[in-house]
């Protein structure tokens, strides 16, 4: 009876230690959306941190990059990245505030395999016209060269937080502007 017992809290332990260490995986069926100009979800450029990523969408592999930059020395940094991929979405994080600061989110891109919407339900796969309808005309385009065919749409927004952040909406290649599709966004706090 005692050694069953033991048995059976060891067994436990064990259990709790490995389910421990996997971590909370994102719900099966969520649905997650682009809060414009703010990040996915709760999830806010220049305000949270990789834990507040891990709590929302679930563990993942965090992988680290040196960066290197020229202000005000070159000395650069080492970034952090959050992927997804079965989700299509990867977080940046780096020390926007000073060297000293907490990483906080710098930019989300959610690529051709995400299913990521925004409240009007743009996302991957989205014309020039649906972008427009949604977010209006905007003076930060880009055409590729040589036939200026559109090829970006970016809009710059001052959020509540006094953050400025570009929401590109990116098809990367040259086509005729009615062709458009968008194939990757890139959300960026300045």
């Amino acid at each position: 009876m005692k050694t069953t017992i033991i048995s059976l809290l060891i067994t436990l332990f064990l259990i709790g230690c490995i389910t421990s260490k996997v971590g909370k995986l994102p719900q099966e069926g969520r649905t997650y959306a682009i809060n414009p100009n703010y990040g996915i979800d709760s999830v806010f450029l220049g305000e949270s941190t990789t834990k507040n990523v891990i709590s929302i969408f679930g563990k993942a592999k965090i992988k680290r990059s040196w960066r290197p930059n020229d202000y005000p020395i070159e000395l650069g940094e080492v970034i952090k990245a959050i992927e997804y991929p079965d989700l299509g979405i990867r977080f940046i994080f780096d020390h926007r505030r000073g060297r000293f600061s907490k990483k906080t989110l710098r930019e989300v891109i959610i690529d051709s395999t995400s299913q990521i919407k925004t409240p009007m339900g743009n996302g991957i796969g989205s014309s020039l016209r649906d972008i427009k309808n949604e977010y209006g005309e905007t003076k930060f385009s880009r055409g590729t060269f040589p036939t200026f065919k559109m090829s970006h749409l970016s809009y710059d927004l001052q959020n509540k937080y006094g953050h400025y952040v570009t929401m590109h909406f990116i098809q990367g290649s040259i086509v005729d502007s009615s062709a458009f599709k968008v194939k990757k966004i890139w959300l960026h706090y300045q």
